[in-house]
């Protein structure tokens, strides 16, 4: 016993190592009495209560209680760390399929805006004068609904000036 707790540590003999140290000691004890043949045959080495001196007895209780706390503590941060760290990998997996969504969603309206300014552009070729003038009105149907107040005013010339407001609104 003095040889198991001489290489090991006096708190785990008392506590929490203390049936591993009866194992080991009843292992250890059998191969000697084996070596010398004894026909002896060990069943059992059961480590009696094992208490501190009553001298250090209040100082070793208050190591324990702080190697409990120890182990307390690193429970509730593993606790915390299994809770949050796979909440934090799903939402940075979230956040990435979502950015590869954004991405191809992106990827796929730039193909139809070029397909698109294509196909304007075959119909421009064709006919330079119509298309600018459809695209005018096409621009000014989409921008005179947002336009509050509407003005018409001539140009030109020493003339040119404002001619009347257009109240679409209340007619």
């Amino acid at each position: 016993m003095r040889q198991l707790v001489g290489n090991g540590s006096v708190d785990e003999a008392i506590t929490i190592g203390r049936i591993e140290y009866e194992d080991t000691a009843k292992e250890m004890l059998q191969k000697l009495l084996d070596e010398y043949e004894t026909g002896i045959y060990i069943v059992t080495v059961k480590l009696q209560s094992s208490n501190p001196p009553q001298r250090v007895r209040p100082t070793f209780n208050e190591v324990n209680k702080a190697l409990q706390q120890n182990e307390q503590r690193i429970n509730e941060a593993m606790k915390a760390y299994n809770e949050a760290i796979p909440k934090t990998r799903g939402q940075a997996k979230k956040m990435i399929e979502s950015a590869k969504g954004y991405a191809a969603e992106r990827v796929n309206e730039a193909k139809g805006d070029i397909a698109k300014f294509r196909k304007i552009y075959e119909e421009y070729k064709k006919a330079p004068d119509i298309t600018k003038q459809r695209m005018y009105l096409e621009t000014m149907a989409k921008l005179l609904p947002q336009i509050p107040e509407k003005w018409i005013i001539e140009q030109g010339g020493a003339e040119g000036g404002i001619l009347m407001k257009l109240d679409l609104e209340n007619q």
